[in-house]
């Protein structure tokens, strides 16, 4: 069986399309995680760019919240954080203050004025507030991921190649939250749930165009849109044009 992702070499290792850690310590183990065939070298670099894009999306989860148990714990301790010093080797003790000091790099003052992803936007108190820079690249190149690989998983194998335009649209929902729901998109559309705060909808249209909606997190979701169209016409706008 083919790779999901390239399409030219043989899927020898499975890929999670919703990523593992994404799933917090409340999951449960009967939870259907989505999977497709994939090479390994696909899989190694899809893996290195989501742990870019999710440890900083991970990082803005409200800790407090209990909906959220454990979800950012890889996150937090990918850094350093909530481990102690002895706890560690001399190896991951470096690597984690790499991790950090990469981290920072992407560390800016807050400011309200700039365009904030919803429910990401500071939290209550008395204290120094920062801001991290979205990794933009890394969040196409997951949706290119997600897209292809939950048609391969709910389509009985599909294989989106070239011929295919991917889309996607993400940050102020607005514009898109509205024309969907317009169009009845979530009643006409199947949902799956992945877990207690991942829940996807696909509504597949007669042209074979599938539309899709991924949330992440329970009380302060995080939305994307996206879609694979069968066409030759261009990605219709506010949609990025995310195909290869």
């Amino acid at each position: 069986m083919l790779c999901f992702y390239c399409q030219e070499r043989e899927g020898v290792t499975n890929d999670h399309i919703i990523p593992k850690r994404l799933y917090g310590t409340d999951t449960p183990s009967t939870v259907i995680r989505p999977i497709a065939p994939c090479c390994l070298e696909c899989n190694g670099e899809l893996q290195r760019s989501e742990k870019v894009l999710f440890d900083r999306l991970l990082m803005a989860v409200d800790t407090n919240d209990t909906d959220h148990n454990g979800i950012n714990d890889r996150a937090l301790r990918n850094f350093g954080f909530r481990l102690k010093t002895r706890d560690m080797s001399l190896r991951e003790r470096k690597a984690r203050e790499q991790n950090l000091k990469k981290l920072m790099q992407w560390v800016i003052p807050y400011d309200e004025k700039r365009n904030i992803f919803p429910n990401m936007g500071s939290k209550p108190g008395d204290y120094p507030k920062y801001m991290l820079k979205f990794p933009d690249e890394e969040l196409k190149v997951f949706m290119r991921k997600f897209l292809k690989g939950m048609e391969h998983y709910l389509d009985n194998g599909r294989y989106i190649g070239s011929e295919a335009k991917l889309g996607m649209f993400s940050g102020v929902e607005d514009v898109i939250a509205a024309e969907l729901k317009s169009q009845g998109f979530e009643d006409r559309a199947k949902a799956y749930e992945y877990g207690p705060w991942i829940k996807v909808w696909r509504l597949v249209e007669p042209e074979g165009h599938s539309l899709y909606k991924l949330s992440l997190f329970k009380t302060k979701p995080f939305i994307v849109y996206g879609f694979v169209l069968i066409t030759d016409q261009p990605v219709p706008k506010p949609y990025i044009d995310i195909s290869e």
